[in-house]
């Protein structure tokens, strides 16, 4: 968002409770979707999960939308780079949601019984 408010020829601020609401809505809107998602393969879950993961980048261009109104009209060239900037910054956003998506699928209690190895070098051994 610095980078932004750059190129937009603001006044580029910080604020540690600005910092720590952005942490807090990230963990909120991205929690219950990875929970739901290692709990069930059922549809529901990813719904979820994508409501949270859509409402990330809703929230930012909310926030840039605020920050912006104040600065003013912009050139053409600041258009093309607020332009890129927002393109990376969607990209980035599809990243995460992306990894959160195969870290919570890839979790061990969502693996169908007995996929677990047995034997080899300190795996589990067979019974019986």
């Amino acid at each position: 968002m610095r980078v932004i408010m750059v190129v937009a020829e603001g006044t580029p601020t910080f604020s540690w409770s600005g910092l720590a609401f952005i942490a807090v809505f990230y963990v909120v809107f991205l929690t219950p979707g990875a929970v739901a998602l290692a709990w069930s393969r059922a549809r529901w879950a990813l719904f979820v999960f994508g409501a949270g993961a859509v409402a990330i980048p809703v929230q930012a261009a909310g926030i840039a939308q605020t920050d912006l109104e104040a600065v003013g009209p912009f050139s053409a060239g600041q258009w093309v780079a607020l332009s890129a900037l927002f393109v990376g910054m969607a990209a980035v956003y599809a990243l995460q949601a992306a990894i959160v998506y195969r870290v919570a699928r890839s979790a061990r209690w969502n693996r169908p019984a007995g996929s677990e190895r047995l034997g080899g070098a300190g795996g589990r051994q067979a019974l019986g």
